[in-house]
This record gives C-alpha cells, sequence and structure tokens, in this order.
C-alpha cells in the first residue's frame, strides 16, 4: 500500500481498490487525505452501481456517500469488474 501511494497512478486507481477488494485496512493510512478521498469516491460509487456490484462481488456493503460519479470513470470501473470477475 505504501508503494501504491507514492505513485500518482496508484493513488488515483485506489478507489477502485477499495471497491473491490473489502479485506483491505486502510487504518494505518487513514490519516492521508488521499486515502479518505478515494475511500469516499468508492461509496459514491458502490452506492450508484451497488445492485450491479453486489451481483458480481462477494463484498460488505459501504457507507453511503452523499455526491455524484464522474462518468469518466465509467471504463475504468467496468474494465476493473470485468478483471475482478474473471479472475475470482
Amino acid at each position: 500500500m505504501e508503494d501504491a501511494l507514492k505513485n500518482p497512478r496508484g493513488v488515483r486507481l485506489l478507489w477502485l481498490e477499495i471497491l473491490v477488494n473489502d479485506r483491505l485496512d486502510l487504518a494505518p493510512w487513514w490519516e492521508r487525505e488521499e486515502v479518505r478521498e478515494a475511500y469516499a469516491k468508492a461509496c459514491r460509487w458502490y452506492h450508484t452501481y451497488r445492485s450491479l456490484i453486489d451481483s458480481l462481488l462477494a463484498r460488505s456493503p459501504l457507507p453511503y456517500e452523499p455526491g455524484s460519479v464522474d462518468p469518466r470513470d465509467y471504463r475504468v470501473f467496468a474494465e476493473v469488474l470485468q478483471f475482478v470477475t474473471d479472475h475470482a
């Protein structure tokens, strides 16, 4: 996780890891703003696409986070779901 947070691309994609991996322990990095922002973004995407995500992944629900999702992220969201379900 520390290496991912050192890499700008890793920080940009962290929300996806949070979205698909409910075993990820964020506590050691919770004080970092980018981790909290990624978590909030994952929560928004989870609630926007909850039915789809729950049908594909066995994960604990994420809490509700008000706000909208950026549709420009949809392609990477879909690719990650495809990858995760292909390798489950």
